[in-house]
Order: structure tokens, then sequence, then C-alpha cells
């Protein structure tokens, strides 16, 4: 991981105050690590919701360093995320065909190996922005369209009431309880003092709210609702007001778009025109104008993968992914369009989407290492690039 990249996690998601779970846990929860090779799919997918919540609620819990207990039950629980995301990036049991559950895993399982490494050198600073950073990558793979349950509102979690806001919203998405999730987003938007008090948890509600209420629910009038919230609050700064308006045009063209049965071509005849269209009204970040075109996009490429992961399109479907995630990079955790363009290249190699898909990729390596100063380019990127370039070439 860079520099970069571990800075801007610790910067986003450190996170005061947390309740613990009860201490009885840690045997269970050790057990639960050893069998994850054994265990399918979707019960894995409950151990690493049930292993997260303990963990999230531990981590932000501790303003000081806990007692050997504690970190030994933390410890168990990043333990659990770190094997099961291992288990879920390699499985071919995965409930559906879209390879961004693998490289999202990919991402999560890196993530909750740095949150073992912390908690194992009793780095509690450092373990806290770790743990919401896997927490928002479980967000970014559960979110990516509208495949997968979704659970009721009346779930719950012990002790979630005690988190702040975003951190309650979070969880909420993480373990894909998106209605209860949304709730949360809309009450962070709608707050008075938001803007002013609470800026970045305000600007942080707002990304996760669109990205739910479009790519999971696909609900144009729920996106309508925030669009209308963010323009209408008289906190709101002038660029998002200008923003708000902009989403609202999108989301009245999508409202009129006719319903149409999904195929591969149509679904990427769709990410295409969304993705010209973003282009067209010059936005460039998560909350810029073409922020609704983007995720739709996003979504719609998504769903093709899902529908035909091998299809005469999909290579095409990889390279749109990458072009959306890496203008949505403020919405994402880690440089996921890279790992897109380079699943484009494998998928249909020494073809002109390869080619197409290599240069992005050198070219978004170059610029990330020129923005942290770097003089030459690490002998692992470097051989990296030269792998790619011979199989796109």
């Amino acid at each position: 991981m860079h520099l970069r990249s571990i800075l801007n996690r610790v910067l986003r998601h450190s996170s005061p105050g947390w309740r613990g779970r009860a201490w009885w846990l840690l045997p269970l929860l050790v057990a639960s690590a050893t069998v994850a090779a054994k265990t399918p799919w979707q019960p894995r997918m409950a151990k690493m919701s049930g292993a997260l919540s303990g963990i999230l609620l531990d981590v932000a819990a501790y303003r000081a360093p806990p007692e050997e207990a504690g970190w030994q039950r933390m410890l168990a629980n990043a333990r659990i995320l770190t094997e099961f995301s291992h288990q879920a990036r390699r499985d071919q049991d995965k409930p559906f065909a879209d390879p961004s559950l693998a490289i999202m895993a990919a991402g999560v399982a890196e993530d909750a190996k740095e949150l073992e490494w912390a908690l194992k050198t009793r780095n509690l600073s450092y373990a806290r922005g770790m743990v919401f950073a896997v927490a928002n990558g479980c967000v970014g793979c559960h979110a990516r369209n509208a495949s997968g349950p979704q659970f009721p509102m009346a779930t719950q979690v012990p002790g979630e009431e005690k988190l702040a806001p975003l951190e309650r919203a979070a969880l909420h998405a993480a373990t894909r309880r998106f209605d209860q999730a949304m709730d949360g987003y809309l009450k962070i938007i709608a707050d008075p003092e938001g803007p002013t008090r609470q800026a970045l948890d305000w600007d942080r509600a707002i990304s996760a709210a669109l990205s739910v209420a479009i790519r999971v629910k696909k609900d144009p009038a729920l996106a309508q609702q925030i669009a209308t919230s963010v323009a209408n609050h008289p906190g709101a700064p002038q660029f998002i007001r200008r923003d708000a308006a902009a989403w609202t045009q999108a989301i009245q063209a999508w409202h009129a778009e006719p319903a149409s049965v999904a195929s591969e071509a149509l679904l990427h005849q769709r990410a295409q025109m969304l993705l010209t269209q973003a282009a067209a009204s010059g936005g460039i970040h998560n909350k810029g104008s073409a922020a609704v075109q983007l995720l739709r996009a996003a979504a719609a490429s998504h769903d093709q993968l899902d529908l035909a992961p091998n299809g005469p399109l999909a290579a095409e479907a990889l390279w749109m992914l990458g072009v959306a995630y890496g203008q949505l990079e403020g919405l994402e955790l880690w440089t996921i369009d890279l790992h897109y363009f380079a699943a484009c290249i494998r998928k249909q190699p020494h073809s002109p989407v390869a080619a197409r898909c290599f240069e992005n990729y050198e070219s978004s390596t170059w610029r990330e290492y020129a923005g942290t100063g770097t003089l030459a380019l690490p002998p692992d990127v470097s051989a990296r690039l030269a792998q790619l370039r011979a199989l796109a070439l």
C-alpha cells in the first residue's frame, strides 16, 4: 500500500467512541477463524459481519489502551476478517459472476491485514483508522449494484446506539442494512449545523447516500430527495448547491428513460452513454456535477458482468469500471481503478481494449507516484507495468 493511501485512510476514517463486546466471545471467534476455508459463502459473510460489528464497537470504544483481554478480542476478530476476506477473493462459490467480488475482497483483505498488524503492535490510533477502512471496503462491495440481500430495519447490533451517526450508518451499510443506513445518511444531511460543525461527515454522508440510492436502490425519487435536501440546505456551500442542481437534471433524465429488459448489449450501451454524458458535464469528482451519471454507469457495468462475465463485451465493461472508479476515487478506499484496468487486460489480452486499459493503468500509476513526490517508480511497480505491457500490446 502506498503512503498516500495509508494517510488518507487514517485521516478519513479515524473516529471516537464505541462500546466493547463481551470477553467470552474470544474462544468462539478464534475457533471460527480456524474453519474459514471450510465455510461456504453465506455463512462466511455472516461470520465476517459479526466480526466486523464486534471490532467496530470495540476499537472505537477505547480512548486509552485497553486491557489485555480487549486487545486479544479485537485481534481475534481482525484475524477472522483477514482469513475470510482472503477466502472470499479465491472462492469459486461466489453468488455473483462479477469479478468485482474478488477485486474488492482483495482490498478488504489487505486492509484487514494492516488492521491485524496495528493490533499486534498495540497501535490503537492506526487500528481505529484501518477498521473504518475495512468497513467502508465492505460497503464499496455491497453497494456496487442491487445484487444481494437487503436486511430489514429491525436488525440491531447491541451497543450500536453508542456510535456517532456516520459510524452507525457505515456499520448498517457494511452489514447490508441499507434502509437503516439511508435513514442515518438523510438525518446527517438534514442537520442544520452539518456543513459547519461536522463538514467532513456531512460531505461523506452525501456521497454514501447517493451511492446507495443510485446503485443499490436504483431509485431516482430517493436520489432526488438527496439532491433537494442538499440544494435547500441553508448552510450548504455554493459549489455543492450547483452540483445538486446538476444531479437534479441527471435524475430527471433518468426518470424519462424507458424501461427495458436487461441484456449484455443494452447494459453496455447504457454505461457507455452515461460515461459520455459524465465527460460532457465536466464533472470529475464523486460529488461533482457528473456524480449521478458515474454512479449509474458503474452500476450498469456491474450488472452487465453479473449477467455475462465472459461475454464479448466483458473486457469493455472492465475498462468502463476503471474509468468510472477513477473519477469516483473519493467514494472508494483504495486505488480500485487500477484493478479493473489490469482485469481488463487479462480478460482480453493483445486486443485494442487491452491496449486502452494499459494506457489508463500506466497513466494512473504515474500520476499517483508523481503526487507523492516520488522520484522513481519502485521496482515492483515497474515490474508489474512491464508484465501488463507485454500482455496488453
